[in-house]
């Protein structure tokens, strides 16, 4: 088992060694499929692995990935298929010739994905369950992931009831292992989205969530006078580098600021603008084809993103995001 990992690992990953031990563990433990798993690793500590290369050395089968905002699972799926690991997703942004494709393939005796990714929403749908039930016929049914588990706890209760449905999907697969991965639970969180998800005879895998590159500011803005702007704008510019302006986009690095309401985004963005930041807003009210666009355009180092505070929970890998 470890040498077929540590070999996909190697050609398709081209990584000579896992991060950490528990990486290594957590990989593992979701290839074996013996047992269900719960792994709380900080972010940028190689979360997705834990998954995508146990579904790279599947000789056949299918990985279903639940994870709960559209940007979050758009990004994963260019990860995945730069690793050229056969990915999908079934959500309701899918026009009707890419929904017929894609469950045309899933329910074939011998289909090309292996990675599956689907919103919450979606696995309570009919056709969903229609697609699981003919994978699971076939034994090709191999796991069920659940990315950014907290959500569970923090969204589940609110406007994402279909989280609490999840367990639901488990009881019916109790052959199916399950993974449930975070980066911001608690040992008592841990229970409850364990309890949640109807999780059996749990591996546990956790690490330190402390990451000493990262550090806190506090400024109030009342005593900013009105130059608010200014100060954000100068951090920025500080964090990018003296010679930001001349690297090429994809180089010069991005970033992120984080606001409270949709209409404090398109304030912020306009503000930083007038220092010749390209940056633009991004919420949950945009239409889907703006929010790809606006999350194209940060991917490729073209502007500073201002988001709305309700993205906070889950978000995006970029590696040259300050």
């Amino acid at each position: 088992m470890s040498a077929r990992l540590e070999e996909v690992l190697q050609k398709t990953f081209s990584y000579n060694e896992f991060r950490c031990s528990e990486q290594r563990r957590a990989a593992q433990e979701i290839y074996r499929g013996k047992r269900d798993v719960f792994v709380s690793m900080p972010t940028g500590a190689g979360k997705s692995l834990c998954f995508q290369l146990p579904c790279a050395a599947d000789e056949n089968g299918i990985t279903v990935v639940i994870t709960p905002l559209l940007a979050l699972m758009e990004n994963q799926i260019i990860h995945a298929r730069s690793f050229k690991i056969p990915t999908e997703r079934i959500d309701s942004t899918l026009n009707s010739a890419d929904r017929k494709r894609i469950r045309g393939d899933l329910m074939s005796l011998s289909p090309k994905t292996k990675l599956l990714y689907v919103t919450p929403e979606q696995v309570a749908t009919a056709n969903f369950l229609e697609i699981c039930r003919a994978l699971d016929r076939l034994q090709l049914l191999r796991r069920f992931v659940v990315d950014e588990a907290h959500c569970i706890l923090e969204w589940g209760h609110d406007f994402r009831p279909d989280y609490l449905k999840l367990g639901k999907a488990r009881a019916e697969y109790p052959h199916v292992p399950w993974a449930a991965l975070t980066a911001t639970a608690s040992e008592k969180d841990e229970k409850e989205i364990i309890a949640s998800l109807k999780l059996q005879n749990v591996v546990s895998i956790r690490t330190s969530s402390f990451r000493d590159n990262l550090f806190y500011d506090v400024y109030f803005k009342e005593s900013m006078h009105g130059q608010e702007f200014d100060h954000l704008a100068n951090f920025i510019i500080d964090a990018l580098g003296p010679n930001w302006e001349d690297e090429e986009p994809k180089m010069r690095g991005c970033g992120i600021v984080y606001c409270r309401t949709r209409q404090d985004c398109y304030d912020v963005a306009t503000g930083l603008q007038k220092f010749g930041l390209s940056s633009t807003a991004y919420h949950a009210g945009m239409r889907p084809a703006e929010r790809t666009e606006v999350q194209d355009d940060w991917m490729n180092g073209w502007l500073i993103n201002v988001k709305n505070w309700a993205s906070l929970k889950a978000n995006v890998w970029l590696q040259n995001s300050k």
